[in-house]
């Protein structure tokens, strides 16, 4: 599998930029980052993944956001 996500500034910031699913945003979680910012078009339409996501960075105490 291709990189997935891209740590920024030793797990300050995490940016998702090519693909989304559960998997990854599992392991986006373990890495325990200040921030995460996504593209929104990554979701493709799946409010429920995006949902359970937001839920999840909250929930882990990481700023999540989608551009």
């Amino acid at each position: 599998m291709a990189t997935c996500f891209y740590v920024i500034n030793d797990n300050e910031l995490i940016l998702l930029l090519e693909e989304a699913t559960q998997e990854i945003i599992d392991k986006v979680i373990a890495t325990k980052p200040t921030k995460v910012i996504a593209l929104d078009k990554l979701f493709k339409g799946n409010d429920q993944l995006k949902t359970n996501t937001v839920l999840q960075m909250k929930d882990a105490g990481i700023e999540f956001k989608t551009i």
